[in-house]
């Protein structure tokens, strides 16, 4: 569950960041396109020296420190790590299609849908906030939960939410009422996304040794946003363009679905669920 927590900083960076620029368009328009719009970037500084002092602040695992202390330090872990976890790699690389492609296209492409369609564009803005406000606590909930059930199983929930809510999302946009709007951000990102990225850290870390861990996992991560989440706003807005229609970039959103489920089921049982059912074992046996 705690590993959930680092993944609050995108919901809270994107809340924080909105309101800034929000506070900033309360500018005379002439004054903020001149130097009001650079405000957010400069107060941003702030949060750099925050996140600078945390790392360098940030005691490291014990685990990491004893294989630091007990092996010779690799000179490039990177190539390292493709060595030792090549099957581990792919498997993280296709939990993140799903994950990293489906935020992009239920963060921004789905703005740009809705004000296709008509829907104001404020509306659309004030659904993605609140989603992901909303989602912080989401995080945290999903990462407990695959604490006490598996990372597995609330990673797959969260990928099958996604495919599922692939149609009724847009459908729900298409609707134009607020209520109905905002529940369609809340359902796609706090509880489809968030059933995947509060898990992801900790199903991430389970999947490599401590040696190579850090390596492999930036590898895998980096990797796949790129051909996930780089790519996916692109090719959804080519297919509205040319189809007119949502329904292509549904059946994409589903695509994307199929190869994370995929890499669930290559995941295979890890070190968590073992040490569950270990903890488990003797309370059942005693009943």
């Amino acid at each position: 569950m705690l590993a959930a927590f680092s993944q609050g900083g995108i919901s809270l960076g994107f809340v924080l960041s909105s309101l800034a620029f929000f506070l900033a368009q309360l500018m005379p328009a002439p004054e903020f396109l001149a130097w009001g719009w650079r405000l957010p970037f400069l107060v941003s500084i702030v949060l750099l020296g925050v996140g600078a002092y945390i790392r360098l602040k940030l005691p490291e695992s014990k685990e990491f420190t004893d294989v630091r202390e007990s092996s010779p330090q690799r000179r490039v872990p990177a190539l390292d790590a493709i060595r030792a976890h090549p099957r581990e790699i792919l498997i993280a690389m296709g939990l993140r299609v799903a994950e990293n492609g489906g935020s992009y296209i239920f963060l921004s492409f789905s703005i740009v849908y809705g004000v296709h369609v008509g829907v104001d564009k404020g509306l659309l803005l004030l659904a993605v906030a609140v989603s992901m406000l909303v989602s912080f606590g989401a995080y945290i909930f999903f990462g407990y939960l695959s604490d006490r059930i598996g990372r597995r199983p609330v990673y797959a929930f969260g990928a099958v939410g996604m495919g599922v809510m692939a149609f009724p999302f847009f459908a729900m946009i298409d609707a134009n009422t607020p209520a109905v709007v905002i529940l369609a951000f809340l359902i796609a990102n706090g509880v489809c996304h968030g059933a995947m990225i509060g898990t992801q850290p900790a199903f991430f870390h389970e999947l490599f040794s401590a040696e190579v861990r850090y390596s492999s996992m930036a590898i895998a991560h980096e990797v796949a946003a790129v051909f996930a989440g780089g790519v996916a706003p692109l090719i959804a807005t080519a297919l509205l363009l040319n189809f007119n229609s949502s329904a292509p970039v549904s059946l994409y959103l589903i695509g994307m679905v199929l190869v994370t489920l995929i890499a669930v089921a290559a995941a295979g049982r890890k070190k968590h669920d073992d040490q569950r059912q270990e903890t488990v074992q003797p309370a059942e046996t005693v009943s």
